[in-house]
């Protein structure tokens, strides 16, 4: 899904982890406009994980859309269990 504006809805819990881990709001945008890699998550059909590649290091944005345009941010992480099971 593909579209030129993305509203951001930020849970408490992602809100702190975004401060705490230093992340972009630019790149977790990037993430979700573009990502390498969707997946549908394991215990929660209504959750997309969205995976972006970063110069070796792999964001992961967790969370759902509420609407066409509008994308509730539940997590985000730079997930270094993807790294190692790539081979990198």
């Amino acid at each position: 899904m593909v579209m030129d504006k993305i509203n951001l809805k930020i849970t408490k819990h992602a809100k702190i982890k975004i401060l705490q881990r230093g992340i972009n709001k630019n790149n977790i945008i990037k993430v979700i406009k573009n990502p390498d890699i969707k997946e549908v998550d394991t215990f929660d059909d209504s959750l997309l994980h969205y995976i972006k590649d970063f110069n070796g290091n792999f964001l992961r944005v967790i969370g759902r859309w509420l609407d066409k345009n509008v994308f509730l941010v539940i997590t985000v992480f730079y997930d270094r269990r993807f790294k190692r099971s790539k081979g990198k």
